[in-house]
Protein backbone atom coordinates (compact mmCIF):
# COMPACT_ATOMS: atom_id res chain seq x y z
CA UNK A 1 0.00 0.00 0.00
CA UNK A 2 1.70 3.23 -0.81
CA UNK A 3 1.14 6.38 0.66
CA UNK A 4 1.25 9.87 -0.22
CA UNK A 5 5.30 10.61 -1.09
CA UNK A 6 5.90 7.18 -1.40
CA UNK A 7 8.09 6.26 -5.02
CA UNK A 8 8.18 3.35 -6.34
CA UNK A 9 10.51 1.82 -9.57
CA UNK A 10 9.07 0.81 -12.90
CA UNK A 11 12.30 -0.23 -14.05
CA UNK A 12 11.56 -3.91 -13.72
CA UNK A 13 8.53 -3.28 -15.96
CA UNK A 14 10.68 -2.17 -18.88
CA UNK A 15 8.84 -3.60 -22.05
CA UNK A 16 5.31 -3.71 -20.51
CA UNK A 17 2.51 -1.97 -20.55
CA UNK A 18 1.87 0.21 -16.82
CA UNK A 19 -1.79 1.07 -16.40
CA UNK A 20 -2.29 3.97 -13.63
CA UNK A 21 -6.13 2.63 -12.65
CA UNK A 22 -8.79 5.06 -11.02
CA UNK A 23 -12.10 4.31 -9.15
CA UNK A 24 -14.14 6.46 -6.72
CA UNK A 25 -16.00 5.48 -3.55
CA UNK A 26 -19.25 7.20 -3.07
CA UNK A 27 -21.17 5.37 0.40
CA UNK A 28 -21.33 1.94 -1.31
CA UNK A 29 -21.20 2.92 -4.71
CA UNK A 30 -18.13 2.97 -6.67
CA UNK A 31 -18.31 5.66 -9.54
CA UNK A 32 -16.50 7.55 -12.33
CA UNK A 33 -17.53 9.69 -14.72
CA UNK A 34 -21.55 9.25 -14.28
CA UNK A 35 -24.27 10.30 -11.77
CA UNK A 36 -23.38 13.10 -9.15
CA UNK A 37 -20.39 13.30 -10.08
CA UNK A 38 -18.60 13.68 -13.21
CA UNK A 39 -15.08 12.85 -13.21
CA UNK A 40 -12.35 13.64 -15.88
CA UNK A 41 -9.16 11.67 -15.73
CA UNK A 42 -5.86 12.97 -17.66
CA UNK A 43 -2.42 12.69 -18.20
CA UNK A 44 0.11 16.22 -18.91
CA UNK A 45 3.24 15.20 -20.84
CA UNK A 46 5.74 17.03 -19.43
CA UNK A 47 9.17 18.64 -21.71
CA UNK A 48 11.64 19.59 -19.10
CA UNK A 49 8.82 19.83 -15.94
CA UNK A 50 6.92 22.09 -18.48
CA UNK A 51 3.47 21.35 -20.48
CA UNK A 52 4.96 22.45 -24.05
CA UNK A 53 1.30 21.83 -26.18
CA UNK A 54 -2.30 21.20 -25.31
CA UNK A 55 -1.55 18.02 -27.79
CA UNK A 56 0.71 16.24 -24.95
CA UNK A 57 -2.79 16.56 -22.46
CA UNK A 58 -4.54 13.10 -22.77
CA UNK A 59 -7.92 13.09 -21.42
CA UNK A 60 -11.96 12.13 -22.76
CA UNK A 61 -11.48 15.19 -25.46
CA UNK A 62 -8.33 13.60 -26.66
CA UNK A 63 -7.74 9.77 -25.87
CA UNK A 64 -4.36 9.11 -27.51
CA UNK A 65 -1.20 11.11 -27.95
CA UNK A 66 -0.09 12.04 -30.93
CA UNK A 67 2.81 9.27 -30.64
CA UNK A 68 0.35 6.71 -30.25
CA UNK A 69 2.55 5.91 -26.26
CA UNK A 70 -0.20 6.88 -23.89
CA UNK A 71 -4.02 6.62 -23.90
CA UNK A 72 -7.03 6.90 -22.10
CA UNK A 73 -8.80 3.88 -21.63
CA UNK A 74 -12.08 3.33 -20.31
CA UNK A 75 -15.25 5.01 -18.40
CA UNK A 76 -18.04 4.95 -16.30
CA UNK A 77 -16.69 2.60 -13.27
CA UNK A 78 -13.30 3.07 -13.57
CA UNK A 79 -10.90 5.24 -15.70
CA UNK A 80 -7.03 4.29 -16.74
CA UNK A 81 -4.39 6.18 -18.32
CA UNK A 82 -2.23 3.34 -20.40
CA UNK A 83 1.25 2.90 -21.24
CA UNK A 84 4.67 2.12 -22.37
CA UNK A 85 7.47 3.43 -20.51
CA UNK A 86 10.16 2.21 -23.16
CA UNK A 87 8.16 3.98 -26.46
CA UNK A 88 7.72 7.25 -24.50
CA UNK A 89 9.56 9.79 -26.94
CA UNK A 90 12.86 10.59 -24.73
CA UNK A 91 11.74 14.81 -25.04
CA UNK A 92 9.01 13.83 -22.32
CA UNK A 93 10.75 13.86 -18.66
CA UNK A 94 7.41 13.72 -16.67
CA UNK A 95 3.96 12.49 -16.82
CA UNK A 96 1.49 14.18 -14.35
CA UNK A 97 -1.59 12.03 -13.56
CA UNK A 98 -4.70 14.57 -12.70
CA UNK A 99 -8.69 14.45 -12.00
CA UNK A 100 -11.08 16.96 -12.21
CA UNK A 101 -15.05 17.29 -11.25
CA UNK A 102 -16.31 18.56 -14.56
CA UNK A 103 -17.90 21.89 -13.35
CA UNK A 104 -17.24 21.45 -9.99
CA UNK A 105 -16.56 25.00 -8.57
CA UNK A 106 -19.50 25.90 -10.60
CA UNK A 107 -21.69 22.97 -9.39
CA UNK A 108 -20.03 23.48 -5.65
CA UNK A 109 -19.00 19.65 -5.81
CA UNK A 110 -16.17 18.73 -4.42
CA UNK A 111 -13.91 15.85 -3.52
CA UNK A 112 -14.76 15.81 0.43
CA UNK A 113 -18.34 14.67 -1.01
CA UNK A 114 -16.61 11.43 -1.85
CA UNK A 115 -16.00 8.77 0.46
CA UNK A 116 -12.40 7.61 -0.99
CA UNK A 117 -10.14 7.52 -3.99
CA UNK A 118 -8.29 4.98 -5.32
CA UNK A 119 -5.11 4.72 -7.56
CA UNK A 120 -3.53 1.78 -8.47
CA UNK A 121 -0.98 0.80 -10.78
CA UNK A 122 -0.64 -2.47 -12.81
CA UNK A 123 1.38 -3.98 -15.75
CA UNK A 124 0.70 -6.04 -18.57
CA UNK A 125 0.61 -9.57 -16.33
CA UNK A 126 -2.20 -7.55 -13.99
CA UNK A 127 0.11 -7.42 -11.78
CA UNK A 128 -0.90 -4.73 -8.97
CA UNK A 129 2.96 -2.87 -8.63
CA UNK A 130 1.09 -0.34 -5.96
CA UNK A 131 -2.10 0.87 -4.52
CA UNK A 132 -3.11 4.02 -3.31
CA UNK A 133 -6.17 5.30 -1.28
CA UNK A 134 -5.67 9.28 -2.10
CA UNK A 135 -8.61 10.27 0.05
CA UNK A 136 -10.66 8.94 2.86
CA UNK A 137 -13.36 11.44 3.70
CA UNK A 138 -11.14 14.52 4.82
CA UNK A 139 -12.03 18.05 4.58
CA UNK A 140 -11.04 19.43 1.30
CA UNK A 141 -12.39 23.02 1.55
CA UNK A 142 -13.82 22.68 -2.19
CA UNK A 143 -11.34 21.52 -3.68
CA UNK A 144 -12.17 20.15 -7.09
CA UNK A 145 -9.49 18.79 -8.91
CA UNK A 146 -6.37 16.89 -8.10
CA UNK A 147 -3.32 15.80 -9.10
CA UNK A 148 -3.05 11.70 -8.41
CA UNK A 149 0.56 11.13 -8.91
CA UNK A 150 3.33 11.53 -11.50
CA UNK A 151 5.75 9.33 -13.37
CA UNK A 152 9.71 10.75 -14.00
CA UNK A 153 11.99 9.45 -15.92
CA UNK A 154 14.42 8.68 -14.04
CA UNK A 155 18.13 9.43 -14.97
CA UNK A 156 19.91 7.94 -12.50
CA UNK A 157 19.13 4.41 -13.48
CA UNK A 158 22.03 2.10 -15.52
CA UNK A 159 21.99 -0.98 -16.93
CA UNK A 160 24.92 -3.25 -17.25
CA UNK A 161 25.50 -4.76 -20.25
CA UNK A 162 28.48 -7.22 -20.46
CA UNK A 163 30.96 -5.11 -19.06
CA UNK A 164 29.28 -1.54 -20.01
CA UNK A 165 27.65 0.57 -17.38
CA UNK A 166 24.74 2.27 -19.95
CA UNK A 167 22.09 4.99 -18.34
CA UNK A 168 18.79 3.67 -18.88
CA UNK A 169 16.80 6.27 -20.32
CA UNK A 170 13.49 4.32 -19.99
CA UNK A 171 13.42 3.77 -16.34
CA UNK A 172 10.38 5.42 -14.69
CA UNK A 173 9.74 6.15 -11.14
CA UNK A 174 5.89 6.48 -10.02
CA UNK A 175 5.54 9.37 -7.17
CA UNK A 176 2.30 9.06 -5.44
CA UNK A 177 1.06 12.88 -4.69
CA UNK A 178 -2.25 13.30 -3.93
CA UNK A 179 -2.52 17.29 -3.64
CA UNK A 180 -6.05 18.44 -4.21
CA UNK A 181 -6.97 22.15 -5.67
CA UNK A 182 -9.59 24.96 -5.66
CA UNK A 183 -9.84 25.09 -9.52
CA UNK A 184 -11.62 23.11 -12.36
CA UNK A 185 -9.12 24.65 -14.52
CA UNK A 186 -5.82 22.53 -14.91
CA UNK A 187 -3.57 25.08 -16.85
CA UNK A 188 -3.99 27.16 -13.09
CA UNK A 189 -2.05 24.55 -11.12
Amino acid sequence: MLEQGDIISLKDNKGKQISINFSLSIGERTILGFGEFDINVCALLLQNGKLVSTDDIISYRNTRHKTGTIWLHGGNTEQSIVFKTDLIPIEYDTIVFYATIHNGQRLEQDFFKIESIHNSITNTDNTELGRYTILKRKPDNKKSSMIMGKVVRNDDAWTFNDHNAIRDRNAWDYHAIGEAYRTDDLMKI
